[in-house]
């Protein structure tokens, strides 16, 4: 990254959300915020209800499911990344579970440990790849 570059946090649209993230499901998206260099997302993370439960009566008793999408140019922002993240946290009323690939990802876990998450006994199979994946839980 320059010295000149324009760093920004900001609400994803749905277009950039559709775009970056691919096959995820935008209607069960509760919030999606974005870190952009120069107006280019380079990663999008966000909370959304728990696909057992969405759109079914029982969806507001269902696990919200946080998730981040990064590209490599994310490292470049990530003490602005991590203080939106607490922002955001901070104005939470429910759980949020997230499920951390550290096989792919090594500093996942530690990403998710600076911005408030600890990390739980459990494991979820994602449901894209199939992989045992360890999962964390943020409590307000």
């Amino acid at each position: 990254m320059k010295a000149q570059d324009r760093v920004e946090i900001r609400v994803a649209s749905r277009n950039e959300m559709k775009d970056f993230l691919g096959g995820i499901q935008l209607h069960q998206v509760i919030d999606v915020f974005g870190a952009f260099v120069n107006g280019v997302p380079v990663g999008l993370a966000g909370v959304l209800r728990d696909p057992v439960y969405f759109g079914t009566i029982f969806e507001e008793e269902g696990r919200l499911i946080g998730f981040l999408d990064a590209s490599e140019e994310l490292r470049a922002v990530g003490a602005k990344v991590v203080r939106a993240a607490k922002t955001y946290l901070k104005s939470q009323k429910k759980e949020i579970f997230v499920m951390c690939d550290n096989h792919n990802y090594p500093d996942a876990g530690r990403l998710l440990n600076v911005i408030g998450f600890v990390e739980t006994d459990g494991t979820e199979t994602n449901s894209i790849n199939h992989k045992k994946m360890r999962v964390w839980v943020w409590r307000p």
